[in-house]
């Protein structure tokens, strides 16, 4: 929602990679990346194709609750200001605590921070929770709701999230 009313649109869709490490201990490391293409509307694409490079540390608390930090390193596309497309870097750590509940679901929250938003932007906080649920031992869809502390280009933001994942053994 802007002074204009409420924006809609759809961002870059992108093909990611994940590589679990045998767990060790309660402990579970991971490595993962994600390639996206410039395919959003307006002001939801970065305007080029974007990569990131993620490393996943996991800690099972107990047998239905997680731990997890993902360190994701970013190349990333964007918009200045004065509306001009310059390629940039961002660090982006994330924390999580994931629950599992009966019946193949599991509920996370998150915290989020990323350390530059445009070439010429500082950064922000936000947090997202979702719901996973396991279709299967090879196919699991993802819905999350994701909500802005710190204000992007003056204003908050709130999104929904959908997604898929497919593991492929």
């Amino acid at each position: 929602r802007t002074a204009n009313g409420l924006q809609t649109g759809s961002s870059d869709l992108g093909l990611g990679f994940k590589y679990e490490l045998p767990q060790r201990g309660r402990f579970t490391y991971g490595v993962d990346g994600l390639f996206t293409a410039a395919t959003g509307t307006g002001g939801y694409s970065s305007g080029a194709p974007t990569q990131t490079l993620d490393v996943d540390i996991s800690y099972a608390a107990s047998p239905a609750v997680g731990l997890g930090t993902t360190l994701t390193g970013a190349d990333l596309s964007g918009y200045g200001a004065a509306g001009n497309r310059a390629r940039y870097s961002a660090f982006i750590p994330s924390f999580v605590l994931t629950a599992q509940i009966p019946h193949a679901y599991q509920f996370y929250a998150e915290l989020v921070g990323q350390s530059k938003l445009a070439p010429d932007q500082g950064g922000h906080v936000f947090t997202d929770f979702g719901l996973q649920k396991l279709l299967g031992p090879y196919l699991e869809l993802d819905v999350e709701y994701g909500v802005s502390f710190t204000p992007v280009g003056g204003t908050k933001f709130n999104y929904l999230g959908i997604g898929t994942g497919i593991r492929l053994k």
